[in-house]
């Protein structure tokens, strides 16, 4: 009797492996780009930074959709991002509500809460300044527009975190339908951000250069 042959081993074409690799891949691009993000912002001058983030909150003021916005969502900068506190002043002098990020580390989440003014914030882990402790939460239907840092943007609206995925989880809310602008400098702005299904898109870009808006 012949001793049995064994088949030999061909690759598989399972899609859920396939997605594994794919997935990886994403991963190691983004964290590249993030190495590389980081070196170009930590390049520019604090001159430059001061000087073109003053250039985005004119454009900012003049652009039809902020000024018609009824509720902001603002950010507090860390390491070098554009500072929109002139803008954010300017908000609620006129009376529009303000709405800053509360970020949660444990639960690596952030929510939406009302301020009354930048001196008002509180200092949190890593840099980031959270609203104060009473301050309310909103919910993000209440919100009309939401300017959304990051260490880079593309043209068509792609955008890489620094890898918490706390704006990503924010802007897939189910109850999320304002519009996100990402904030940045013209030197954050790239060819292609590598993207998954879970990353967020932005509506509009603001930098030094004016706003553009991608999708309406």
């Amino acid at each position: 009797m012949k001793p049995a042959r064994h088949k030999p081993k061909h690759a598989t074409n399972d899609p859920s492996q396939a997605e594994t690799r794919d997935l990886m891949a994403r991963s190691f691009e983004k964290e590249s780009l993030r190495i590389q993000s980081r070196r170009v912002l930590g390049a520019i001058s604090r001159a430059d930074v001061a000087r073109w983030s003053g250039h985005i909150v004119e454009g900012l003021t003049n652009d039809p959709f902020l000024v018609a916005a009824s509720c902001v969502l603002v950010y507090a900068p860390i390491q070098r991002e554009p500072d929109l506190s002139l803008l954010t002043e300017s908000l609620l002098q006129r009376g529009v509500r303000v709405a800053m990020p509360r970020v949660d580390w444990d639960s690596k989440s952030m929510t939406p809460a009302h301020i009354e003014s930048l001196e008002s914030l509180e200092p949190s882990r890593h840099g980031v300044l959270n609203p104060p402790s009473g301050a309310p939460p909103l919910s993000p239907d209440a919100i009309d527009l939401a300017l959304v840092p990051g260490l880079s943007f593309d043209r068509l609206g792609g955008r890489l975190g620094r890898g918490g995925g706390y704006y990503d989880a924010f802007l897939g809310d189910s109850r999320w339908n304002g519009r996100a602008m990402g904030v940045c400098f013209e030197a954050q702005l790239v060819q292609s951000v590598p993207r998954q299904a879970h990353d967020a898109l932005m509506d509009a870009l603001a930098t030094e250069r004016g706003v553009r808006w991608i999708r309406s």
